[in-house]
This record gives C-alpha cells, structure tokens and sequence, in this order.
C-alpha cells in the first residue's frame, strides 16, 4: 500500500488509475445525467446527499463533485453564499460612510413604541394606567 501511494504521487497517471477521480455531478445548477449514470447514483440519492450538507435546492449549487472517497463536494452559486463576517465589515464600512455623507440632513427616529414599552417604564420609573388596575384580572 505505501509503494502504490508513493507511486502515485511519482507518477500522474496512476494517480487517477488506482484510486480513481473525481466526477462532477453538478454543472450550474444541472445534474450531470451521464456521470450519475457511471455513478449508478440516482437524482434522489444526490438530493439526499444536497440536503445532509445543508442544502435544499440543487439549482443553489454551481458545481458539485463526488470525490474519491465518496464525499460530495460542492460549490453554491454567488447569490446563495453565507455572508461571511468580511462581507459584513465591508457593508458596515459602506453604511458608515453613507451616514456621514447624509450627515445631519435626517433626524434620527425615536422607538414609536416607547410609550408602550415595558422596559422603558421600569426604567424610568413612570409606570402608565392605573395602580389598582393589575390587580383587577386576579
């Protein structure tokens, strides 16, 4: 076992002769028909597969593979990507900037539901309606 690793790692083509290569399943959001063929993998088993890794449509996914080992792999399209928190930071930065372009020209808008607001009234320590008024549904 350790002379054919080794020789694959010398040598390209046994690279892909002894533990075999990877087959794209999905292309832009299409099943690859022909290679689940080869695959003896069906659509239901490929969407099973989609959903064990998080996903619930198979057009989300621009390319998806089954590796040598078996696993799937696979890339989502542009538009179904987690934010990542370097996306997040970019999008703070822009908002920041376009608040300081807007500068004091908006007012900001208090909570509309500051009268009603159960925590602002412990706070404050002004509590609305009548004091004998909770106890009127014991």
């Amino acid at each position: 076992m350790i002379i054919t690793e080794y020789l694959e790692i010398k040598i390209d083509f046994l690279e892909t002769l002894f533990p075999g290569k990877v087959v794209i399943v999905i292309q832009n959001g299409a099943p690859n028909i022909n290679n689940l063929g080869k695959l003896r993998l069906s659509i239901d088993r490929l969407e099973t597969r989609l959903r064990q890794a998080g996903i619930s449509s198979i057009e989300d996914v621009k390319y998806a593979t089954i590796e040598v080992s078996g696993q799937l792999g696979y890339e989502l399209k542009d538009n179904k990507k987690p934010l990542t928190k370097e996306d997040f930071m970019t999008l703070m930065a822009e908002i920041s900037q376009m608040k300081e372009m807007i500068g004091d020209n908006i007012k900001p808008q208090g909570n509309k539901n500051e009268q009603n607001n159960i925590f602002q009234e412990i706070s404050s320590r002004k509590f609305e309606g009548n004091k004998k008024e909770p106890y009127k549904y014991l």
